[in-house]
């Protein structure tokens, strides 16, 4: 009995098809959070920030900069697939742990700070930062433009 072999042309076209498999699925799919960053005004006078205060601000546990503006978090809606890789990026948690921290703050009788304001795209947060000196988020860096810098994570 024969088997049989793939030419050399067959299997090339297997590899050729499964690299453009790959190469069709989003980033976000794979988990490269990297490409996120945290975002601030350019009037904002932080260079840096420690990933302690940056999950604070996004928690409602810090609520000024040391200029004494007003922290206002910025994330997608949570229905946007954005959501979790910003949450994550920002506080380490996933988007249902975050869910759930305040739901657990009500339930203790606590008072629950503010949600972070949502809007529907990371460009749309990127542009809203740019104009509001207390705002911080963490966006795609390819989202990036004028009127915000890059903060290093601590």
């Amino acid at each position: 009995m024969r088997t049989f072999k793939p030419s050399l042309p067959s299997r090339f076209r297997v590899l050729v098809v499964a690299v453009c498999c790959l190469l069709a699925e989003p980033p976000f799919a794979f988990g490269f959070v990297d490409d996120y960053v945290v975002i601030v005004n350019k009037a904002n006078p932080a260079d840096s920030i420690s990933s302690a205060d940056l999950r604070k601000m996004f928690v409602g546990e810090k609520t000024t900069w040391t200029n004494g503006a007003k922290v206002l978090a910025i994330t997608p809606g949570p229905d946007r697939p954005e959501f979790a890789l910003t949450i994550e990026k920002a506080t380490g948690m996933s988007g249902p742990e975050f869910k759930r921290y305040f739901i657990q703050l009500s339930f203790m009788g606590k008072i629950v700070p503010p949600l972070p304001r949502t809007l529907d795209t990371t460009a749309a947060i990127a542009r809203f930062v740019g104009t509001s000196l207390g705002a911080v988020s963490c966006v795609p860096a390819a989202d990036v433009g004028p009127g915000v810098k890059i903060l290093k994570v601590k």
